[in-house]
């Protein structure tokens, strides 16, 4: 992919993605776009529960269509269409919380995913009480090469568990 980008627009689940000059920004984006996402749905579990481990799961429907793609059972009910999961996996344990591991999952047909693709097994730790409002944050991130192009939409669901 030649270079990067330098915005998303966010409306009603949908991601737009605007081209920039440099591959490096589109880290930073990328990583505020599905930080923003994410943090929604774990600040409320990260702080609400002193669960061992909480899972932030990034349904992403990367050609914006229903027609392709696995279902998800959420406790909401289906979201249709998602061609990837991404899993940010947060632990609490006698020294904090901190992020253990950023995963992938491909649709594979109907309701099955492949096994997770770890691409950041590196322990870090969260903003605890940094977040809106004093809640936790969380922080997650997906490679550039694993979402669309410049100016694709994207649907984007958050669950926990």
């Amino acid at each position: 992919m030649v270079g990067g980008f330098d915005g998303a627009n966010i409306h009603a689940g949908e991601i737009t993605l605007s081209e920039s000059k440099g591959y490096g920004h589109w880290r930073l984006t990328a990583r505020r776009v599905l930080s923003a996402l994410a943090m929604g749905a774990a600040t409320l579990t990260a702080s609400a529960t002193l669960a061992a481990t909480t899972t932030v799961s990034v349904l992403l429907d990367i050609d914006n269509s229903t027609g392709t793609g696995c279902s998800v059972t959420t406790s909401d009910g289906p979201v249709v269409g998602i061609d990837k999961i991404l899993r940010t996996t947060v632990q609490t344990n006698s020294t904090g919380y901190s992020t253990q591991s950023i995963s992938v999952e491909r649709c594979v047909t109907g309701s099955t995913f492949s096994a997770p693709n770890v691409f950041s097994n590196t322990p870090s730790p969260i903003a605890r009480g940094n977040g809106a409002g004093g809640l936790s944050a969380v922080e997650t991130y997906i490679p550039n090469y694993l979402i669309p192009a410049a100016g694709k939409v994207m649907r984007v669901a958050v669950t926990t568990d």
